[in-house]
This record gives C-alpha cells, sequence and structure tokens, in this order.
C-alpha cells in the first residue's frame, strides 16, 4: 500500500494489470474504463503535474541529513518499480549504484542509466564502506542484508551511513539500529516525510476527490 495519495505508480499498475492477456475479458473492460477515468481525473486534478514518489521521499529525507556534506553516493538493492524510480529521479548532487544477485544485468542497465556503477550483493560489505546510503527495495522472504554485513563498515567508518528499508516484507535485520554509526528507517519511520509530500498535493487531491464522488453520483 502507498503512502503517498494520489502517487501515479498506483495507476500504472492497474494499466498493467488491465495488459494482462490472462485476465478475464469483463475484468479486462472494467479496468479499462476505471483507468480511463482514472487518467482523465489525475489531469484536471493537476496530478500529473505535481505527482512524488518513493524516490522524493528517500532523496527529500537524505539532502535535509546529509548537507552540507555533498555529493553523496547510495546503493541501492533490488532492481524493482522503486530502484527504478530512483534511477529516473537521481539528484545532481548524487551517485547512484545498484547492487543485484539474480538480476545483475538489470542492475547494470539501471547504473548506466543514472551514471553509477553495479555490483553483486556478495560484495556490500566492501562497498557499505565508502557509501553515504543505502536503500533496500527487494522482495524476498528474509533478511537481504543482516547485521554482519555492517559490522566491518560500522567499526571502519566516521560518517553515519543512511539506510532505507522500503521492502515489504523488510529487507534489512533491524538489528543493525544497535551499530554505531548505522541510522535505519523504514516507511513507518518516513510517515513525517510522506505527509509532507501529501500535503503539497493537497489541493489537487481534495479535487480529484470531489471529481471520483461526482462520478459516483452519475452511476447511481
Amino acid at each position: 500500500k502507498s503512502q503517498l495519495k494520489g502517487e501515479q505508480e498506483i495507476l500504472l499498475q492497474l494499466i498493467k494489470l488491465q495488459q494482462d492477456n490472462s485476465a478475464g475479458f469483463w475484468f479486462r473492460n472494467m479496468l479499462s474504463e476505471a483507468v480511463s477515468l482514472s487518467g482523465e481525473i489525475r489531469a484536471e486534478a493537476g496530478l500529473n503535474t505535481e505527482n512524488y514518489n518513493a524516490a522524493d521521499v528517500i532523496f527529500y529525507d537524505l539532502n535535509k541529513r546529509m548537507a552540507p556534506r555533498m555529493p553523496f553516493e547510495v546503493i541501492v538493492l533490488g532492481t524493482g518499480k522503486i530502484a527504478q524510480l530512483i534511477a529516473r529521479s537521481k539528484p545532481p548532487e548524487a551517485k547512484i549504484n545498484f547492487a543485484a544477485h539474480k538480476n545483475y544485468l538489470k542492475a547494470a542497465a539501471l547504473a548506466e542509466y543514472s551514471g553509477g556503477e553495479a555490483f553483486f550483493l556478495k560484495d556490500l560489505p566492501q562497498i557499505i564502506l565508502k557509501a553515504d546510503a543505502v536503500v533496500s527495495a527487494v522482495k524476498s522472504p528474509h533478511y537481504i542484508l543482516k547485521k554482519s554485513h555492517f559490522l566491518n563498515a560500522a567499526g571502519k567508518r566516521e560518517k553515519k551511513l543512511y539506510v532505507y528499508d522500503l521492502s515489504a516484507p523488510r529487507g534489512i535485520d533491524p538489528q543493525i539500529k544497535d551499530l554505531e554509526n548505522v541510522f535505519l528507517q523504514d516507511a513507518d519511520d518516513l510517515k513525517d516525510v510522506f505527509s509532507y509530500f501529501n500535503d503539497l498535493n493537497k489541493t489537487s487531491l481534495a479535487y480529484a476527490a470531489e471529481l471520483i464522488e461526482a462520478n459516483l453520483c452519475q452511476l447511481q
């Protein structure tokens, strides 16, 4: 569930589902109408102009914590939607690297797009030493990063390592909070930042809600 109200990624997921030929005809037809109406409402309410995503949340929080320590280097774990958003939304003061296991070629493509480097997950204990932040955006039934991955880095670092766990379920062992110079946040810890971006969209979201209500009334 997205904590950013009106996030465009939700609509994109509906479009992808609509294009799935394995779904039934009537279901895809219903989705088609919903997607079309959603696009019209988003455009009229201005949500396409003021569209924020998870990458904006990460970079907003990181810029506040890192300043004036610029530029900074980020390692992204994963190659899915959030990783792709981070690659597309890269601020000029950031170097974005990507780490993966099975999808290394995709990580390399994202790194090339954003001007960073690609690594294998097994290299993380070494590359964490020079990173300023780590973002976990993986899908895994178990922790991708454990406390042991950070032990070497925590003992040798003088500056804080900012770690963001956006995976569901969690991709990083929460015990790393106990390590010196490691600051871990998950989506719940970032609720104030999500609220900040939702407030920026408050007028557009309210207008979109009115348009939705008007369309529902026409159906009754």
